[in-house]
């Protein structure tokens, strides 16, 4: 009676006939893993894992990293020079040296620091033509500079010389003839381009040209990203594979007068004027991998051996449990298998317990529960 009373309705309608509201959409085919598809899947992963922290291991074996303090000026005092020694045990002349500034106790992330710039300003093509948000201009005068306290408090020491921007490597030479208490000494400049991100610099969205127009603009733009913690490394300079290897080579023979599996390392030799007065600092020397740097590649092959092997020891627990109470071992045994001859219709379980004694319905209503009939 109620659907023939029902208006007719377009089939393609929100209430037609094929819409969810009168069909019921349901799935072909429903996955029904079992054990043996869990167990595979969990000794499969922890191989990968395993295989994975193995790569992680040998490529962290090898990657150069150094790390050295230096002290930081007391408050009012005048800038000070002073020369800091990173020592590398290994290092590829095939890859890019990179040389970072390491910060500790210097919060990033508070409120309103974080909010202290104008993006109007930085944007713009001249600092004095553009507003000054409430939270940048704090009652100063607008310079032409950028304007908050992410700029103001920016990371103003120099790792090398000032006159040429140089580093002294201290080499080991492979040569027999050579004393090796007596390291080549090299002087090597810093490359502080190409160290921040593209769209940084390239790209008119996030920097103005006067932002781009500055000395040290790439810089500046690692260090407007703020860090989430208050212990941080910003990418400072980097030594190109070009300049490692004629690092390496001399200019005369042109042979080469570093071996990393002969020589006992290299010996890097800053010159820092400390003009920062903030948080425990040092530079950290270090080559990347495919996992990135020192610490992300070691702690990446840790966690990797860590869930390989617990995807091990559930997958053999799984198997343990299966051989010993799975449908296959000799410990398991079913009522179907003591009464095979009831099994064939339901039809019959239901005379059988309607017409056996006790026993017969207690052992019937068993086989039904194991059937799954009701």
């Amino acid at each position: 009676m109620f659907i023939e009373q029902m208006p007719l309705l377009s089939v393609n309608s929100w209430f037609g006939t094929k819409s969810p509201f009168f069909t019921q959409n349901m799935r072909h085919c429903v996955p029904n893993p079992g054990v043996i598809l869990i167990m595979s899947l969990l000794f499969t992963g922890s191989i990968i894992f395993l295989i994975i922290s193995a790569i992680a291991f040998s490529f962290n074996s090898t990657q150069a990293y150094g790390i050295a303090h230096y002290s930081t000026p007391s408050s009012g005092a005048s800038s000070q020079t002073e020369p800091v020694t990173v020592t590398l045990e290994r290092f590829n002349v095939e890859k890019p040296l990179y040389v970072y500034y390491h910060l500790q106790d210097f919060h990033q992330n508070v409120r309103f620091y974080v909010s202290s710039f104008s993006r109007k300003q930085l944007q713009s093509d001249s600092f004095k033509a553009a507003g000054l948000n409430k939270d940048c201009n704090k009652g100063g005068t607008v310079v032409d500079e950028p304007c908050g306290l992410i700029y103001q408090s920016l990371f103003n020491d120099t790792l090398a010389s000032a006159a040429t921007n140089e580093v002294t490597f201290y080499i080991t030479s492979t040569d027999t003839s050579v004393n090796p208490s007596q390291p080549i000494k090299v002087q090597l400049p810093i490359n502080t381009t190409g160290i921040a991100w593209k769209e940084d610099i390239k790209s008119t969205r996030m920097y103005g040209k006067a932002f781009q127009a500055l000395p040290n603009s790439e810089a500046v733009a690692v260090w407007m990203r703020t860090a989430p913690l208050s212990t941080f490394d910003k990418l400072y300079g980097r030594f190109t594979a070009e300049q490692l290897k004629a690092l390496v080579t001399d200019s005369h023979t042109a042979e080469t007068i570093y071996d990393a599996s002969k020589a006992g390392g290299v010996t890097v030799e800053f010159s820092v004027t400390n003009n920062f007065p903030y948080g425990r600092k040092s530079i950290v020397l270090q080559q990347m991998t495919v996992f990135g740097g020192y610490y992300e590649t070691r702690n990446l092959a840790i966690l990797s051996i860590i869930l390989g092997c617990v995807m091990f020891i559930c997958g053999l627990t799984l198997l343990i449990i299966f051989l010993e109470r799975g449908p296959r071992s000799a410990k398991y045994k079913t009522v179907l298998e003591q009464y095979p001859i009831v099994t064939n219709s339901s039809i019959l379980l239901s005379e059988l317990e309607r017409m056996g004694d006790e026993k017969v319905r207690r052992t019937i209503r068993q086989v039904k529960a194991e059937m799954g009939l009701k």
